[in-house]
């Protein structure tokens, strides 16, 4: 799973871009992953009714904490530039506030006026009212980052419509929040309380973590497709 994600780094690293264009990708990566997976599983076979499980689960964490943190951390070349490499860490800062706006926004109106559980099976203090909660806070996040967030940034660059950004949002809360009950279907179903032992309190480490993991992916393919800032060379920068 590590070297899947890391190998999101490999068209970006001087050194390693003949292999990259050699056909080193992160699909070639996960293929050796796989292979490597199958062959482990099958020198460990002993009798039936155990392999086929254990390769599901170790196929499932690969992909799970590994291509889904592979696609995220695209987001960091988005609009990549020599001159200006802050592109990335504002793509990936959206990403980041349009989800946990999100989070916000759902635990509040849930605390407020949450009454109709969502889905009391896999995680019973989730309420229909967080949820319109998530589509507020996410919507209103993001749209404040994509349109005051350039100038913390100092470069020339030109936010988008404001209903493409507050869209881009809510597509992300609604991603996101879906992202967290399948980290609730998981604990669930193994009967977790917390995912990992690490920050109890919270749920554990992924609990903070997979409404963002979840939505990297669907937030790199809108920032290819939206245009959410245009991005203008700084002048004064180039010279």
């Amino acid at each position: 799973a590590g070297l899947v994600a890391a190998s999101a780094w490999v068209p970006h690293i001087p050194a390693l871009q003949v292999i990259e264009r050699d056909g080193l990708d992160s699909g070639l990566i996960f293929g050796l992953a796989l292979l490597w997976l199958l062959a482990s599983n099958a020198f460990r076979y002993e009798s039936p009714g155990k392999r086929m499980e254990t390769l599901g689960s170790e196929l499932f964490i690969v992909a799970y904490a590994g291509l889904l943190l592979c696609l995220t951390v695209r987001l960091r070349w988005i609009g990549a530039d020599p001159v200006e490499q802050a592109r990335g860490y504002y793509a990936l800062g959206s990403l980041i506030i349009a989800v946990k706006c999100g989070d916000t926004g759902a635990y509040t109106f849930g605390r407020l006026f949450g009454r109709r559980k969502m889905s009391p099976l896999l995680s019973p203090g989730k309420t229909w009212a967080g949820a319109a909660g998530a589509l507020v806070g996410g919507g209103l996040g993001a749209w404040l980052w994509l349109q005051f967030g350039p100038r913390l940034f100092g470069a020339n660059w030109t936010p988008g419509a404001s209903l493409l950004c507050c869209l881009y949002g809510v597509i992300l809360a609604v991603v996101g929040l879906v992202g967290d009950l399948c980290e609730s279907l998981i604990k669930r179903d193994l009967g977790k309380k917390d995912a990992a032992a690490l920050l109890p309190a919270f749920g554990g480490l992924i609990d903070l973590t997979d409404s963002v993991v979840y939505a990297g992916p669907i937030a790199y393919l809108l920032w290819q497709t939206l245009p959410l800032v245009t991005w203008t060379a700084n002048a004064a920068a180039s010279k």
